[in-house]
């Protein structure tokens, strides 16, 4: 029987958007058929269920309150000078059940029930008791303006917060405890503490103090800045999802969004000078020896002016030979690879220098002692336990240069942000390719869109023909650092694979 109910219920049910709506029809005065729809703020189902449910026994209430109203207004009609107090107090008890059907039904008056309490008031007030009379008609006209009303409850800014890390489980894990740490962050700077109700939290004062902490948050970017404003505005927002009569969303409109920053505006990446890159490569820094990957992405950043995450996320099977050339094929066939454009996919020969340092060698050996499948990855530190894209080799890279003298930390130990990074070796490699090799070859082995027709057509040039082209720069000048450490990574990373 309740499956038979709850499937009567669902006709009613559309989804639109990954929202739910209530959708009906009804008759106008006209004979003519109109829908009526109306969100439900909600993606789940059962709670869409559930939300009908209250729907419908709310329209059944609210039927019950109209005719109620209705038989009050016409007891009103009969009011004169001659009314009893009792008659009196029986119509301020209708006057009162009246009321109480209604808030049940939608938490408020409706049209024929405010008009009701008009004129009981204007009734009352009109009429001229004597001094007995008076003492019964105070506390009724006292009652008039009284409205029952449901008491709605808020929760807590701690239990918010908790609700809403649960409810947006399409994130890390990582990334939601960041993100409730600093939503925790931001309820301090608005003079609250988790145990405050939320609805504190999105007053105007305390917003304005939000607000005002974002932009003076020392050292720290638009960027930044701009994602802690996302933050809140998440949290508002699903906080309407879970009561839109208890949170408006007027509030947000009350502050400036904050502004996108231009390309030019978020600070370009520098490519290392030849003295760093002798510098990156010191025997006297132990780094690459506690993280041999890390020497391995330099070199295929290097070579083949890869970014990061491609050159972190190659796996055994991208490399291949490709017409009697061995290359790197860099696609985009994992959830962890993050390829930015559709040039980015292209495959790429292995730069003889780069064999020369025995990197076929080290992957061929390492997959077989490992029993590895072509669909491992060559550098397993790439993926975390959960499955994502471990993002750690950007902070190790930075970390490498602070010990080797090419950057510095600020006041809170941070790196300083002066352009120069993993993806600087990219730009490295692009120097190198574009004083030395055919321009329409630089964008094909990069992965850049062509800028011209021109440019965009690489259909004549096979692997082999590029290959030979890339033979013509090098990397002569630090190439006896660069054997050193080779040889060091390879015995680490093979003694790891036993």
């Amino acid at each position: 029987m309740r499956r038979k109910c709850d499937a009567a219920l669902t006709k009613n049910l559309i989804l639109r958007g990954r929202m739910y709506y209530y959708r009906t029809d009804y008759k106008t005065s006209d004979g003519k058929r109109h829908a009526f729809r109306r969100s439900l703020h909600t993606s789940d189902f059962c709670t869409a269920v559930a939300f009908i449910k209250r729907i419908k026994y709310g329209a059944f209430q609210m039927n019950d309150a109209l005719t109620t109203a209705e038989k009050f207004l016409n007891k009103i009609q009969k009011i004169d000078k001659n009314m009893t107090p009792e008659e009196m107090l029986y119509i301020e008890q209708m006057n009162q059940k009246m009321r109480e059907a209604a808030a049940r039904a939608c938490g408020g008056p409706s049209d024929k029930w405010a008009f009701a309490t008009e004129q009981t008031q204007q009734a009352m007030y009109g009429l001229d008791f004597g001094a007995t009379q008076q003492s019964v008609a105070t506390p009724i006209s006292q009652s008039v303006s009284t409205v029952v009303t449901p008491v709605k409850k808020s929760i807590s800014i701690e239990a918010m917060i908790a609700r809403f890390r649960k409810g947006k489980d399409t994130k890390c894990e990582k990334y939601c405890r960041v993100r409730a740490q600093r939503l925790n962050e931001l309820v301090k700077a608005a003079g609250l503490t988790p145990h405050d109700d939320f609805r504190t939290f999105v007053e105007y004062e305390h917003a304005q103090k939000v607000f005002d902490y974002i932009n003076a948050r020392p050292d720290t970017g638009a960027r930044t800045r701009r994602k802690l404003f996302g933050y809140f505005e998440q949290l508002i927002k699903y906080a309407i999802l879970v009561d839109r009569d208890l949170y408006d969303t007027h509030i947000l409109a009350e502050f400036p969004i904050m502004p996108k920053l231009k390309k030019c505006d978020k600070g370009e990446h520098v490519p290392f000078t030849d003295e760093e890159l002798n510098l990156i490569f010191r025997e006297d820094v132990d780094t690459f020896d506690k993280k041999p990957y890390l020497f391995w992405v330099c070199v295929i950043a290097m070579f083949s002016g890869s970014r990061q995450n491609a050159a972190y996320t190659l796996q055994y099977k991208d490399i291949r030979e490709i017409d009697g050339v061995w290359c790197m094929d860099f696609v985009d066939d994992s959830p962890i690879k993050q390829l930015k454009t559709t040039a980015s996919e292209r495959p790429v020969p292995i730069h003889l220098q780069q064999r020369e340092l025995g990197f076929l060698e080290m992957v061929f050996e390492q997959k077989k002692r490992l029993g590895a499948s072509d669909k491992d990855f060559i550098f397993p530190t790439c993926k975390t336990k959960n499955g994502h894209y471990n993002g750690h080799i950007t902070r190790d890279f930075c970390e490498h240069l602070v010990k080797v003298g090419i950057k510095k930390k600020d006041a809170r130990g941070h790196c300083i942000k002066d352009g120069k990074d993993m993806h600087s070796l990219r730009n490295n490699a692009s120097i190198k390719m574009q004083s030395a090799i055919n321009p329409a070859m630089v964008n094909r082995i990069i992965g850049w869109d062509g800028k011209d027709a021109r440019e965009s057509s690489y259909s004549k040039f096979g692997v082999a023909a590029i290959a030979a082209e890339m033979e013509k720069f090098n990397y002569d000048e630090i190439m006896p650092k660069m054997r050193y450490w080779a040889k060091r990574t390879i015995e680490k990373i093979l003694s790891l694979s036993v």
